[in-house]
């Protein structure tokens, strides 16, 4: 869409992951529960410029270290014990923040403006398009955390400005969760969009756009004795564009799941692995532990909400859509090693209950996809003008709308 394109989205999308990684690296204050926040935040940050200096990452320049604050700039360069091959952050590397924190003695505040960003991977239009938001200090983020409660907030500052001949509307993002270093398997995360919109000026774009409305994923986990259940919870208001002459919808749409009953002690050794070094990382003991996890007794996965009013692809309408389900597997614990090498084995233990409804347009739609003629073979059953499957699957037996299959 003009200047601001696809490429350019995947551009942003690494702003703004790498912008999170330097709040969290702020937010990481301490393994240990804090008794002084303006001491620890300040050791934290001496320890990241003593390991910057030596080993790079994230260097630390033009310290200067007030009595309840500090100002910093940082920069992202190529850490020296991680392998070439691994190089998720290449693309990164320069990318410049200049940083001002606050601290008292329980809380931290801090704003971080983006200040440079690497642009040997851009077009000219991207260069341009980089150098304007750098040079109007566009990405700003604020964040704060408090270990009275051990809430923190992160937020983008709005943006309404007109970048190389498209309108940028970016309202209200911001980022919370709970953290607490003593109760590292209950953990709480929720993003939220208020709104964004791309509009190009250009006359060759007339009638291009991107709209975005009321975006919010929350994720949380939740340990009970011997067991973690995880939950995630994703919607969205609208979701309007029409590029290159392609117009895509989506109207109040849900999407809510949960996992549940998962072995608390795996889950935080798989956790803990994830935090190591990549070179220190053992891939055959991570494979081991997952498959122990995916054997945990009880595990069950619950559709609890799936549900859209309206969708539009391409301008084709394929209406609303409802799901429910719940999968479960039978206690499989003395079965696991024979389902890690052949996982067909699973079959045999899966518990599926199952309930779609469809309206007529996504009927349709689905039916003119040769893969899915078998749905005109199963018995029809009608609810409120859609059309339902209740699918029931146990011990190897399939029933669907009462009818065994």
């Amino acid at each position: 869409m003009g200047y601001i394109n696809f490429k350019g989205i995947v551009m942003v999308k690494k702003i703004v992951i790498s912008t999170l990684i330097t709040v969290s690296a702020m937010a990481s204050i301490s393994q240990n529960r804090p008794i002084d926040v303006n001491q620890t935040v300040k050791d934290y940050f001496t320890e990241v410029a003593v390991y910057g200096a030596k080993n790079g990452g994230w260097v630390i320049k033009n310290r200067k270290i007030e009595p309840n604050g500090e100002t910093f700039v940082s920069i992202l360069t190529k850490e020296k014990n991680i392998s070439n091959a691994d190089d998720t952050y290449d693309d990164l590397i320069g990318l410049s923040f200049q940083n001002d924190i606050n601290y008292t003695k329980e809380t931290y505040s801090g704003i971080s403006t983006l200040i440079d960003f690497p642009r040997h991977n851009l077009d000219k239009n991207e260069t341009v398009l980089m150098e304007d938001i750098i040079k109007r200090k566009l990405i700003v983020l604020n964040s704060d955390y408090s270990i009275t409660n051990h809430i923190y907030n992160i937020s983008l500052q709005d943006i309404n400005e007109t970048l190389n001949n498209t309108i940028v509307k970016i309202d209200s993002v911001k980022l919370s969760g709970f953290y607490d270093v003593e109760q590292p398997l209950k953990e709480r995360v929720n993003l939220s969009v208020k709104s964004i919109n791309l509009k190009p000026l250009d006359k060759k774009l007339l009638g291009e756009y991107f709209k975005l409305n009321n975006l919010i994923i929350n994720t949380k986990t939740d340990k009970k004795g011997k067991v973690i259940d995880l939950e995630y919870e994703v919607s969205v208001d609208l979701l309007d564009s029409n590029v290159d002459n392609q117009h895509s919808l989506i109207e109040n749409a849900h999407l809510k799941i949960k996992v549940g009953n998962l072995d608390a002690k795996i889950y935080k050794e798989l956790e803990d692995m994830g935090s190591k070094n990549p070179e220190l990382i053992n891939d055959k003991k991570i494979e081991e532990l997952s498959n122990k996890l995916l054997v945990s007794k009880g595990l069950f996965i619950e559709i609890i909400d799936f549900n859209f009013n309206n969708l539009v692809d391409n301008k084709n309408i394929m209406g609303s859509t409802k799901i429910t389900a719940k999968v479960s597997l039978d206690n499989v614990k003395n079965s696991a090693k024979e389902i890690s090498i052949n996982p067909i084995l699973a079959l045999s233990f899966l518990n599926i209950d199952a309930k779609i409804e469809l309206s007529q347009e996504m009927l349709t739609t689905i039916m003119k996809d040769p893969r899915a003629m078998m749905l005109a073979m199963l018995p029809p059953k009608k609810e409120k003008n859609k059309t339902v499957y209740v699918i029931h699957y146990s011990k190897g037996k399939l029933t669907i709308n009462g009818q065994k299959l």
